[in-house]
């Protein structure tokens, strides 16, 4: 799929930019994990959005009921250093390949996703980002 690009984005070319560069590191991420296409949707969220469990966190991977993937990204997060964005979206891109290859019941932090995580990171990357 590719990223939702708000009306704001668009008539923004610095966030469209941003936006661009984020899509780029998630479809890094979903190639390095052999995620099958169609890869997750990117979306943009501001901070208090529901799908974010808190305003402090920086992305959050879902699958809905109809096996839509989505990851959310939170807007506020885009200044943040490089390496901390491309790990956070690493992360989240480890949930995915984790509940594509041991289903949608494991444990969110469990076992699978450690393993799954640590095949494409290092320790340090997946726990950091709980």
């Amino acid at each position: 799929m590719g990223a939702v690009i708000t009306a704001h984005a668009k008539a923004d070319p610095l966030l469209a930019d941003q936006v661009f560069e984020l899509q780029g590191y998630a479809d890094t991420a979903y190639q390095s994990f052999g995620l099958s296409k169609p890869w997750p949707e990117l979306r943009l969220v501001n901070r208090r959005d529901d799908m974010l469990k808190s305003s402090d966190v920086i992305a959050q991977a879902a699958v809905f009921s109809d096996f839509t993937r989505v990851l959310y990204f939170n807007r506020s997060a885009l200044g943040r250093a490089t390496h901390i964005v491309t790990e956070t979206i690493d992360h989240e891109a480890a949930h995915f390949a984790a509940w594509e290859a041991h289903g949608y019941d494991i444990r969110t932090h469990g076992r699978q996703f450690e393993e799954t995580c640590l095949s494409e990171m290092s320790a340090l990357t997946c726990k950091r980002f709980r």
